[in-house]
């Protein structure tokens, strides 16, 4: 055995240690490197158990290498060369101060065979900066330049974190993830925010509806508080094998209250050895008290003006902050007609919801706990999907049903839309949502402002559906009218529908679907059937 030993001043803490070794040796795989770091007591076998009988050993190990070096064999000399990761994790040492003596001990369990430690070296590493998340509004999503590659039987896991300058308070957190893995049931994934110490668990080791490790590959999910089924349970046979919403692991209200500024850091740990994979994309989801700093522009122009939100937008029970969302319009008309798409997904008795031209102070109550035309009576069902607007015939505070969703089609609101007439369009646009009654909680799944003539009843044609002597079939998977393609025929749809008419996006989720009168063209026609079939005008749209 070979003893060294090196005596070190400078008293910096060590963030990633990263060593250096250069050894002759006739069949490395005898080789054991032990790293000891004497005034601390902690030590690490940097090699042991090489499968190796080549010569000599010239590498550098580190924790964020891609390969470990226990695999390493090469045909030439030195038959171990390049960066890989050590037997043991070298982040043993983390956040240890680099100061006083190591010692380096290589030994060789077989007689016959001759080496030299020919040198080495210790180098603190610097951490990996954290991003700014990109984004701004409800939405921060990590900056990964490459998949990040997620190491093998290793609590340490793979990390990732952003940085967000967002200081408004939390009510809620979605995270949105994206993982390359052959076996998700090897995986967990956390999400901790650093200057609070609070870690929200989201995947732990999921399973088939019976309880066996899930044997799929890939993960590309959003991961929500509740109102979805299980993460760990929702193993499907196709790939990702975990695809599209659900609640995570534990559904604790994790963060609430707590600032959004601050450093986040995702942690993706795989327990078994055998299969290597990578984190390829995630991002935070919040809802937040107030609006942003700056809104997101609104989705659309021409009639429709939405919000992209990407996944639904918690709101918190038993608050009365609630939950506000805005959008920016840089259309300077002025406002002849204004309707508004709600799409929200609450029990609909709990909810006070307002809009607000956020650049003239104009605010109204769009709804307020409705029920059925009683005094004192509340809609105690959940569901919202309508159009608000001042020509319809029925008080949506009247309206309730026990099918789901509650609320469906055209509707008056509590306060006239009107009271933006003449207003410009331009400037920011927030939806608040309140929901003061304890035990229960909603999302709202996206909101429209819809713009037109003065005198909209009296312009939008009543459209009879006209058969056509070579019908185009709608592709399967949904209903007619279903432009976005989320199994729904809304309000939603028909604003898509206007913009794709107006040509203000290029193309169309569902472009079979959205073909309402099924006449081989995607019009404004069809966005009208939509509307009179979303109002109950329709009975049904063409088969």
């Amino acid at each position: 055995m070979v003893e060294d030993c090196i005596t070190i001043d400078a008293d910096t803490n060590i963030e990633a240690l990263v060593v250096t070794l250069d050894i002759e040796h006739t069949a490395v795989g005898d080789v054991i490197v032990t790293l000891t770091h004497e005034d601390t007591g902690s030590s690490v076998d940097l090699l042991f158990g090489l499968d190796c009988d080549g010569d000599d050993i010239v590498v550098t190990l580190d924790d964020a290498a891609d390969s470990p070096v226990d695999d390493q064999c090469g045909a030439g000399s030195p038959s171990i060369t390049g960066t890989f990761r050590p037997s043991q994790r070298l982040s043993e040492f983390d956040d240890e101060s680099i100061a006083g003596t190591w010692v380096l001990e290589v030994d060789d369990g077989q007689p016959t065979e001759t080496g030299a430690l020919n040198g080495w070296s210790l180098s603190p590493g610097q951490p990996v900066p954290c991003s700014p998340a990109s984004g701004s509004g409800h939405v921060f999503a990590a900056q990964l330049n490459a998949p990040l590659p997620i190491p093998d039987d290793d609590p340490d896991g793979a990390t990732n974190c952003i940085t967000i300058s967002d200081a408004r308070p939390i009510n809620s957190v979605s995270v949105a993830i994206d993982i390359s893995h052959p076996s998700v049931a090897d995986l967990g994934v956390t999400l901790t925010h650093v200057e609070t110490d609070s870690v929200m668990l989201l995947i732990l080791f999921p399973t088939t509806e019976s309880g066996e490790p899930c044997p799929g590959a890939d993960i590309d999910v959003i991961l929500v508080r509740s109102g979805a089924p299980d993460v760990d349970a929702a193993c499907s046979p196709g790939t990702p094998t975990l695809s599209g919403t659900f609640k995570r692991t534990v559904s604790n209200p994790a963060f609430s209250g707590e600032s959004m500024a601050g450093t986040w850091t995702l942690k993706v740990q795989d327990v078994n050895e055998g299969q290597l994979g990578t984190l390829n994309d995630w991002s935070i989801i919040a809802g937040l008290e107030g609006p942003p700093a700056v809104c997101p522009t609104a989705v659309g122009s021409g009639d429709s003006f939405s919000d992209s939100l990407p996944a639904p937008l918690a709101i918190p029970g038993d608050d009365p902050v609630g939950v506000m969302d805005c959008i920016t319009i840089q259309d300077e008309r002025p406002i002849l007609d204004l309707d508004v798409a709600l799409d929200i997904d609450a029990n609909v008795g709990d909810l006070v919801i307002r809009l607000t031209h956020d650049d003239t102070g104009t605010t109204i109550v769009l709804m307020d706990r409705p029920g059925v035309p009683c005094a004192f009576c509340i809609c105690g069902y959940d569901g919202i999907d309508v159009v608000l607007n001042d020509e319809a015939t029925s008080l949506v505070q009247d309206e309730c049903t026990d099918a789901s969703p509650t609320k469906v089609g055209e509707f008056r609101r509590n306060e006239p839309l009107s009271a933006f007439d003449g207003e410009s369009l331009a400037g920011n646009w927030t939806l608040h949502i309140v929901d003061d009654i304890e035990g229960s909680q909603g999302d709202l799944i996206g909101w429209t402002l819809i713009v037109g003539p003065e005198d909209e009843a009296t312009v939008t044609p009543t459209v009879t559906p006209q058969a056509t002597g070579t019908p185009l079939p709608p592709p399967p998977g949904g209903p007619v009218g279903d432009a976005s393609c989320d199994d729904t025929v809304n309000a939603i749809d028909a604003a898509f529908i206007l913009q794709f008419g107006a040509g203000l996006i290029g193309g169309l989720p569902c472009a079979g679907l959205a073909d309402a009168n099924q006449d081989g063209d995607v019009t404004s026609i069809d966005a009208a059937l939509v509307l009179q079939f979303t109002a109950g005008l329709l009975g049904m749209l063409p088969p």
